[in-house]
């Protein structure tokens, strides 16, 4: 056997062996990189959803400025977004920083509005802060058609009902998928017994005359 040709054939196959392995080296590297970056922006994502939950302002804003961060990431309960987490549970501060965000969201559809979720808990801040955005959709329903009026009336906070009432731009004959809209139920006394006295309350407001007469 000729040594040279050996020789060659050594060289060539180390040479190639060690192209080979770097190659290998970096695409592991480049692999498990942007799969740390991933990790990263995706658990920098649920501490933001996280921190909106429990209504830690400062965590909020420290998170909110890093560029990375989905600002409505979408998280582990009931399909919220950090808006919407922080208004289910009424954390005022962080909504109205939320709400200025460039980034946030306000409505995304097929999901319940930030006011809808803010009236069901009956957050009457909340409510009143959501209702001077002009960006949120205040009739905006549910997938069974409710919307935050009907789900105010529902749980029947006398003080979100009247703020409600109290904006043009609520249509208070919104009707649900049934057909039922809010003040005919109360007025026709087949609503929770909640809702008993709201038929009063109603005729303190402009919007009375908005109420269909049910033949």
């Amino acid at each position: 056997m000729n040594f040279s040709v050996f020789k060659f054939n050594l060289i060539s196959l180390i040479d190639f062996n060690s192209d080979f392995n770097c190659f290998c080296f970096f695409f592991f590297f480049s692999f498990h990189f942007f799969f740390f970056l991933d990790r990263m922006s995706s658990s920098k994502d649920q501490q933001l959803w996280d921190a909106s939950h429990q209504g830690d302002f400062e965590r909020v804003k420290t998170l909110a400025s890093d560029p990375a961060v989905d600002m409505n990431w979408i998280g582990p309960e009931k399909g919220d977004t950090p808006l919407h987490c922080t208004c289910r549970f009424g954390h005022l501060q962080v909504v109205e920083f939320l709400l200025k965000h460039p980034l946030v969201v306000v409505n995304l559809a097929g999901k319940a509005s930030p006011l809808f979720i803010a009236c069901q808990g009956s957050h009457k801040e909340v409510v009143e802060l959501l209702l001077a955005d002009k960006r949120v959709d205040v009739n905006g329903p549910t997938k069974d058609g409710r919307t935050p009026f009907s789900v105010a009336c529902q749980v029947g906070h006398k003080e979100v009902v009247s703020l409600l009432l109290a904006s043009v731009r609520i249509d208070i004959n919104k009707a649900d998928n049934k057909r039922r809209t809010p003040p005919l139920v109360c007025l026709a006394g087949r609503s929770t017994p909640n809702c008993s006295a709201y038929p009063g309350l109603w005729k303190d407001h402009q919007h009375q005359g908005q109420v269909k007469k049910r033949h």
